[in-house]
This record gives C-alpha cells, structure tokens and sequence, in this order.
C-alpha cells in the first residue's frame, strides 16, 4: 500500500502534464493506425470456432471430430412429454444459481453407471458413462458403444459388472440405449423443460477411466449444432446445451443434473478450448430420441468400430 510520503513525492507538476499530454497524442496518432489492425483481430477471433472432442478415455475408440462447430446461440424451446417408463418431470424454463452439488445429486450416484466393452473387430476396448432410465435399461451415448457386441456396466462404477445389450442405437444424434436385466438401481427423474443459462449443474461420470466424479459449473447456452460424426454417418441438428462445466475422456455418455438430482441432458463432448467447455444434448431431444425403445430387449447393429 502507499504511505503518504509516497503519494507525495508521486505528485504531478506542470512539467509533468505537458510530458503526459505529448505522450497521449503520440498514442492517439498511433492508435489511429492500429485499429484497423486491431478489429481484423477481432473479427478473426469471433470467427474462431470450437472443435468438439469425443469423450473416450485414453486408449479407446477414437471417434475424430466432424470438423467444427461454432458455439450455440440461445434458441427458445417448446415442452415435450417425459418418456414412457420415467419419472413425470417439471415443464417450462428453469433456472437456478445455487451451488448444484447437493444430496439429492449425490443420491443419484446410485444410478450412474461406467460402461465398457471390447470392439472384437478392432480388438480395442472402450469405456464410458452411462445412467439408469428404467427397471433394466441405461442410455449412453452411440460413440461410446461403438462396435461393440456385449457392453458391461457397473453401477457407481465399482463391484459387479452386468452384460449389456445395445437394444437402440443412433449415430446420426450419438445415442444408445443398453438392456440390462436385473440391473438393481432405480431410473434417474427426468427434466423435459428448457433449462436457462446460468443454472448450475453438474456432469456426473468417469472422466479417464476413474472413479465417479461430479464436476460443477453452468449452462451457458442453449442452441442447434450438429456435433462430431459417429463413425461414417453424418449427424443431425438438435439441441444442446454449452457448459462452463470439466468434461474429460470417459465423461460421454453420463447425465448432465441439476441441484433437485433431475436429468436435464446428456454429455457427448468437450470444447477444444483451455477455458472448461462441455456439451450435452438435452433429455428432451435424448428422450425423444429413445423412448420407443424403452421395452427393447433383442440387440441391434451397433456399428463399426472405428
């Protein structure tokens, strides 16, 4: 901190004025140039776009971005019905700026399973999240079982691991959806309204083939984006969301909660920015999506491994 003394021999005079004054039409005349400079810098760096980065853990499946994809603008959304076989859940826009990590999102560990398999066809295993939706079935995303025959999943991510068949599978939009009979957890609540920027979350998976993590931040935006292909097909628009939140290798496929413990999205990907960024495709798109699928039992193609 300065003293007084300080203050004082720091005063400014005449002389130094004029000395100031010249200095500042120097900067002035010189700026002049500048800007023209300055503001193609500007225009380069809003035109930057973020890359999206599959979520596998190192080792696996390595599914390359579809190019890249500029960060979601805000997009109003209508209310769609929860899926058959889920808890009913709340309507509209939401919002909240409470710390989210509370014991109703603890609670839901319970729920959120890891989920791994070998693609026989590569002969290279892949790992990611995953959570319960009904009596015997997990959605994760398509990228995450890709090629794969058999899955398993552990519940909380440790002790018994349950055969999984891949029963729905969707890689124009990176969804799939695992039957697991006798799966002994209860299906997460479902959020089907529109949840606004700034309410916190919480991505809850198994970033670099770890234990459980529940990595805090907020929604940012809400927009249409097609995000990173899944093997050769290319996607489709639908709604996600952009997350000031950790996301890491393993994360896919895990939910994406609010402070109440209810499902608002789910996590497919990572910004290719130093600054934290995630993505997740919200539950009312994710269950749209699989809902028909929510009594399958017989096992679908899951594709090629890539």
């Amino acid at each position: 901190m300065d003293t007084e003394d300080d203050r004082d021999r720091g005063a400014t005079g005449p002389v130094h004025l004029l000395v100031v004054a010249a200095v500042l039409v120097a900067l002035v005349a010189g700026a002049a140039v500048a800007v023209p400079c300055f503001t193609r810098i500007v225009d380069t760096v809003r035109r930057t776009v973020v890359a999206l980065e599959p979520l596998f853990r190192p080792g696996g499946s390595a599914t390359p971005p579809a190019g890249a994809t500029s960060a979601p603008s805000r997009a109003a959304r209508g209310h769609h019905g929860a899926a058959p076989g889920t808890p009913t859940a709340s309507a509209g826009s939401r919002t909240s700026t409470a710390n989210p990590l509370t014991a109703a999102v603890r609670a839901d560990a319970g729920s959120i399973v890891r989920v791994t398999g070998i693609a026989a066809a590569c002969s290279q295993e892949q790992e990611g999240s995953g959570f319960v939706v009904s009596a015997s079935h997990v959605v994760t995303n398509a990228h995450v079982v890709q090629g794969l025959r058999v899955a398993r999943v552990q519940i909380a991510g440790a002790g018994r691991r349950y055969p999984a068949r891949v029963v729905f599978y969707d890689p124009t939009i990176d969804l799939a959806l695992l039957d697991v009979p006798g799966l002994p957890a209860r299906p997460l609540p479902i959020s089907t309204g529109s949840t606004a920027p700034g309410t916190g979350v919480v991505a809850a998976g198994f970033p670099l083939g770890g234990p459980l993590r529940l990595s805090t931040g907020t929604v940012q935006a809400e927009g249409l984006e097609a995000g990173p292909a899944v093997g050769s097909v290319p996607p489709r628009r639908r709604p996600i969301y952009q997350l000031s939140v950790v996301v890491k290798p393993g994360n896919s496929g895990g939910p994406l909660l609010t402070s109440d413990g209810q499902v608002v999205g789910v996590v497919f990907a990572r910004g290719g920015t130093r600054t934290p960024t995630g993505f997740a495709i919200t539950a009312a798109t994710a269950f749209d999506d699989v809902r028909g699928a929510l009594t399958a039992t017989r096992p679908v193609n899951a594709g090629t491994c890539s």
